[in-house]
């Protein structure tokens, strides 16, 4: 069987199987196992594949269609056009966390000496994003996991941002606002965790393979978002910001929330015009 026999093969059955982007998916996997990146297996396409290598492929569909993420096998997840290394430490960045990178960019101006909190940093992604494009601007990074803390890490030292990184192991719930760290922040970013574990609809096909403590949140999904913004009010500076990833039904009462704490709320849209993120100014 040639290696587009076989793509094509693999591509079906995850679309068999529900994938939502069976073609990617059986290329990205091909590719990893075969050494070669994804233009090389179309040049390719005509070469036999071995019987080992198509043992190693259909292991990794197998694994694919259970809903473990492709970002588990490769290591790497693309954000904002950069690759972070992930693990199942840390939540896989999804698209629409970009758009609080968007907001960021857009609130820092190009030399401003903007200082960072990012509240539940995982992998980075957002924290080390902002500062690898904002390059004066400092980051503090916290998070409960050790683990997490670890990846956020060496994510900033691959983008070169380490040096104006510092990082705390910590329950964001119980951080001292008076801390040093937080002397004088002018921006919060932060990506809480905000499902409820108890919603008849969640899907916990892929969830299960990314950190739990990353994803649900107790109150039915709000104690996280409403006791992270409590905290963001206390350390930012007059008129510092927060940006903060909301679920897709949350953002009417977390706006009637916010508003004892901040003096001005916004919501933006995902792509599919669902209010994601709050933007709230204190």
């Amino acid at each position: 069987m040639t290696i587009r026999e076989f793509i094509q093969s693999t591509t079906n059955q995850l679309k068999e199987d529900g994938v939502h982007t069976p073609r990617l998916d059986a290329e990205l996997i091909a590719s990893l196992v075969l050494g070669i990146n994804r233009t090389d297996l179309i040049i390719k396409s005509s070469e036999s594949i071995s019987e080992g290598n198509k043992n190693k492929i259909n292991e990794l569909i197998r694994r694919r269609i259970n809903g473990e993420p492709i970002a588990h096998f490769t290591g790497e997840k693309e954000f904002y056009s950069i690759n972070f290394k992930v693990n199942n430490k840390v939540l896989v960045p999804r698209p629409e966390t970009e758009i609080i990178v968007d907001a960021a960019i857009g609130i820092i101006e190009q030399n401003d000496k903007t200082k960072i909190v990012d509240m539940g940093s995982g992998s980075g992604c957002i924290g080390a994003t902002i500062l690898r494009l904002r390059k004066e601007s400092s980051l503090v990074a916290i998070d409960i996991s050790e683990e997490a803390l670890a990846v956020t890490k060496e994510n900033a030292e691959r983008l070169g941002v380490l040096s104006r990184c510092q990082f705390m192991n910590a329950d964001i719930h119980k951080i001292n606002p008076k801390d040093e760290a937080f002397s004088n922040v002018g921006l919060v970013v932060a990506n809480p965790p905000y499902i409820d574990a108890n919603d008849p609809l969640l899907d916990t096909k892929t969830l299960r393979f990314e950190p739990s403590i990353a994803l649900y949140s107790k109150d039915s999904g709000y104690r996280d978002p409403v006791g992270w913004a409590e905290k963001s009010a206390q350390i930012l500076k007059p008129s510092g910001v927060l940006l903060m990833e909301i679920g897709a039904d949350q953002s009417e009462r977390l706006e009637k929330i916010f508003k004892q704490w901040f003096k001005k709320i916004s919501l933006l849209e995902d792509l599919q015009g669902i209010p994601r993120v709050v933007w709230a100014e204190k």
